[in-house]
């Protein structure tokens, strides 16, 4: 076999790169349209709003809450509503940036560590065209945002090797999305005890103040979403696994050509870049303690798929090879996009927003001010367009609620809510039937057409009145 040195026959130029990061915006344009996010996107504009109202950090006006798992992105918009931009025009703003600056920056991480234009080039389209950073690309929530910081750091982190000052880095991204501490914990590994000292020190320098204030106000320092993590942390089960492995299998075939082709390649890449093998290893192993299976893989996992697909590129010799696997990919990426997201999406757009949008204004229209509002489970539309006081099972804006009561039915009728409100529904009126010790009315439900991928029954929203 003939090894090519791509960077003696082909020079990419700054313009090859800045082209295939637009072109990344316009296809998420294409795909996706106006899609600003699922419900928690909602969630952390309700805080935005009331921080920006000087209502305090809280869901609920005037009473404290950490709802948010991302403090510095929930500032972030905040300061969009500041400038008068509005938060979800700043944070569409914002993840459209860091979304072009993917691409730009992987070539240069790849081109570290290859000096290969052509291989660089590659890894550049890839990352531009890859499903789940296009999906949560353009949205209101930290996801994109928290994946550029992960990429810039380790690009940073093998370039400067060991320098204290990255630790500062690796502080914001903590603030961005706490997991991200394990790729910043993997960085400072080193002997030398003062290096290690110099990087923890730069590190708590933007995180202490908040912790602090966090402390203070909330009487805590972890986020109410903990609140859901409640699997041992040794838990590995059935599910989360094969969560993740289909969330993955983006870059299967892919992997498997490598193996054929250059598997020994391969397995010299992983042990000679181990340092960003534990990072992705130990976010997975992360992913399945935090969640236990509850969520989305393709989310919190988001900034792993450009580590992991750096393995994919790293080992290939060949330009022939590498054309092909980035072929492969591309058609992979965009059967991925085609069927799967993109339905989904649109299901969201088209039936569960707007679903959860006329629940709210008719919560608005048909409720007082000071009236209480149950929801179980999804709080971020309606809290968001219903401005009452939410009483929230899942704990992120009343954390209380599943500290202080085992099931859903004492809760209901130790607070007294006028209105209880079931989402996403599998049957219709399904309450009824599933909390007969609460005496419900039913008022109105809301179909939502099922996605038909995956999901193949419909989910209905239903608004009861509780009388006592």
């Amino acid at each position: 076999m003939i090894l090519i040195n791509a960077r003696k026959h082909i020079k990419v130029k700054l313009w090859h790169l800045i082209i295939i990061a637009a072109l990344s915006i316009v296809a998420r344009v294409i795909l996706l349209g106006d899609y600003i996010g699922h419900d928690d996107a909602y969630i952390y504009l309700r805080y935005a709003k009331n921080i920006s109202a000087r209502h305090g950090w809280s869901f609920n006006s005037g009473e404290p809450s950490y709802g948010t798992t991302s403090p510095l992105w929930t500032l972030i918009l905040v300061f969009g509503n500041v400038l008068g931009f509005g938060a979800v025009n700043f944070g569409v703003l914002i993840s459209l940036l860091v979304l072009f600056f993917i691409p730009i920056i992987g070539y240069y991480l790849i081109s570290l560590f290859t000096g290969e234009d052509i291989k660089s080039f590659a890894y550049a389209c890839s990352l531009a065209t890859l499903p789940w950073i296009i999906r949560w690309s353009g949205t209101v929530m930290e996801t994109t945002l928290a994946t550029f910081l992960a990429m810039l750091f380790v690009y940073l982190a093998y370039k400067y090797k060991k320098r204290p000052i990255l630790s500062l880095i690796g502080g914001l991204m903590f603030l961005v999305r706490p997991e991200l501490v394990l790729v910043w914990l993997f960085s400072i590994i080193s002997k030398n005890l003062k290096n290690v000292i110099l990087n923890v020190c730069d590190f708590l320098l933007p995180v202490i103040p908040w912790l602090i204030f966090a402390y203070i106000t909330f009487g805590q320092i972890t986020p109410n979403t903990l609140i859901k993590a409640s699997a041992p942390i040794l838990h590995i089960g059935v599910k989360p696994l094969m969560q993740i492995g289909a969330t993955f299998s983006v870059f299967l075939p892919v992997f498997v050509y490598i193996l054929f082709v250059n598997y020994k390649d391969f397995l010299l890449s992983i042990r000679k870049y181990w340092r960003i093998s534990l990072v992705v290893i130990a976010l997975i192993l992360y992913y399945v303690w935090r969640t236990n299976g509850l969520q989305s893989p393709a989310r919190y996992m988001n900034f792993t798929y450009p580590l992991a697909a750096m393995f994919i590129f790293l080992p290939i010799k060949g330009v022939k090879q590498l054309l092909s696997a980035l072929v492969i990919l591309i058609i992979c990426y965009a059967l991925i996009t085609g069927f799967f997201i993109v339905p989904k999406i649109d299901m969201f757009q088209n039936g569960y927003r707007n679903a959860h949008i006329l629940a709210a204004k008719w919560l608005s229209e048909h409720s007082a001010q000071d009236d209480k509002v149950f929801i179980l489970l999804d709080i971020g539309i309606i809290g968001y367009y219903c401005d009452r006081y939410i009483i929230d099972w899942g704990g992120l804006a009343t954390p209380y609620i599943p500290k202080n009561f085992k099931n859903v039915e004492d809760a209901v009728i130790s607070t007294k809510p006028k209105f209880f409100v079931h989402t996403q529904r599998s049957s219709s009126w399904a309450a009824l039937r599933q909390y007969k010790r609460l005496n419900l009315i039913p008022i109105i439900e809301f179909f939502m057409p099922p996605t038909g991928v995956g999901v193949f029954e419909p989910k209905y929203t239903s608004i009861y009145k509780v009388e006592y």
